[in-house]
């Protein structure tokens, strides 16, 4: 059975969302994923900042759930190289937000997003 994650990239400006996307995108198609596309939906996640046309959507299709750690961390990993930029991961009702700055409290979101794939 197909799964469905989504990831909501936000940037400095509406150039640099498009772009870092589309990056993003290249980086995990690397990953043993069946797809991944751009999304459509024009919403920002709730809580976000600034209008839709300044974020980015990528829609990733899984076989399974298993694979979803490691799109954590590359997630994680890819975001520590940029400025001023956050990643939400949406996966059914779960939501983690990843930011360029990883604080303490982003590790325990992560750990405790993980920990309840299993649940």
């Amino acid at each position: 059975m197909t799964q469905q994650v989504l990831l909501h990239i936000e940037g400095a400006d509406s150039y640099e969302t498009a772009e870092i996307t589309g990056q993003l995108r290249d980086e995990i198609l690397g990953l043993d994923v069946e797809a991944v596309d751009r999304g459509t939906s024009g919403e920002p996640p709730e809580g976000s900042k600034g209008d839709a046309s300044q974020l980015g959507e990528l829609v990733v299709l899984l076989a399974g759930s298993g694979i979803i750690p490691m799109l954590v961390q590359l997630v994680r990993e890819w975001t520590s190289r940029r400025n001023k930029t956050k990643v939400t991961i949406t996966y059914g009702n779960r939501r983690l937000e990843i930011e360029d700055v990883e604080t303490e409290r982003q590790q325990e979101a992560v750990a405790a997003f993980l920990r309840n794939l299993s649940e």
